[in-house]
């Protein structure tokens, strides 16, 4: 993204290649519903304080909170610089709040689950994720690295709500 390369090559993927109706846009209209994100909140809190563990229910709420501002925060902060690339585009996007949500929650999730059941919720977690990264990428919202941050972002608060929680 700050390369004129590296924004080619991020461009290149940047258009709308998903029809109205079709499932990336469906897929984005119920991850981007704060409703159906609050209620997946209050489901992985639920899960630590029926296991007893309340510091965990507030990392846990912590981490999704503080992915979603900090993908906003950098959204404002990380000016895309422009370099008059042919079809480019200077809007940042950079990190994608869809994905940055969802990503949250399944590291929320994992915060909170036994470390047995860890497992369980991996794979499931990451196919989440990548559905909606492929989605906004598909539906021409975002590019790769905007996923891709995003990811970063959520996995960034969620070793540091880790970190808070218990000694390294």
């Amino acid at each position: 993204m700050w390369t004129p390369v590296g924004q080619r090559v991020d461009g290149y993927w940047l258009g709308s290649l998903a029809e109205p109706g079709s499932f990336a846009r469906e897929l984005l209209g119920f991850s981007g519903d704060p409703v159906v994100l609050g209620a997946l909140l209050v489901g992985v809190v639920l899960v630590a304080v029926v296991r007893g563990r309340f510091r965990d229910a507030l990392s846990a709420a912590g981490v999704v909170v503080g992915t979603v501002v900090a993908a906003r925060l950098l959204k404002v902060l990380l000016p895309r610089p422009e370099f008059d690339l042919v079809g480019a585009t200077a809007h940042n996007s950079f990190p994608s709040g869809h994905v940055a949500a969802v990503a949250g929650l399944v590291v929320a999730l994992l915060l909170v689950v036994p470390r047995g059941a860890r497992w369980w919720c991996v794979a499931p977690g990451v196919v989440a994720v990548v559905l909606v990264a492929a989605s906004t990428v598909l539906a021409g919202w975002h590019r790769p690295s905007d996923a891709l941050g995003a990811v970063l972002v959520a996995g960034a608060v969620g070793r540091l709500a880790a970190g808070a929680r218990s000694p390294l």
